[in-house]
């Protein structure tokens, strides 16, 4: 499965985008509910959640575009998403003293997970 992922980068930004329309739902109608078990402010969690509309929508476009162009494509999201785990981080150091051990297990796995999407997103746009 893997080496299919290299092969067809179309896999990879239906998979982005996917996980793009996770992390929305969770971050804009999930979290706020339950944002005193994470200790993250709401206009963090809204913020947040607009990123991966972004995300969503180029994710998209990139799907319905040139398939030549596919590889070019997936080093601009993969560099988005490296700095969007960079900007979650930020804002949950940030908030180091109000979010809960819930919050920093929600946002670490994210950002685990996030990166471990780019790893594969870099290695397919090198081939």
């Amino acid at each position: 499965m893997l080496q299919s992922l290299n092969r067809e980068p179309e896999k990879l930004f239906k998979l982005d985008a996917f996980g793009a329309t996770l992390s929305a739902i969770f971050l804009s109608l999930v979290l706020p509910n339950y944002h005193d078990l994470i200790g993250l402010n709401v206009d963090y969690l809204y913020f947040l959640a607009t990123i991966p509309i972004g995300f969503l929508l180029y994710d998209l476009f990139c799907l319905y575009t040139k398939k030549t162009e596919l590889k070019k494509y997936l080093t601009y999201i993969a560099v988005a998403n490296s700095f969007y785990c960079l900007l979650t981080f930020s804002i949950i150091y940030q908030s180091r003293a109000t979010v809960t051990i819930l919050g920093w297990i929600y946002f670490v796995l994210e950002i685990f997970i996030i990166l471990s999407l780019v790893f594969f997103q870099f290695k397919a746009s090198k081939n």
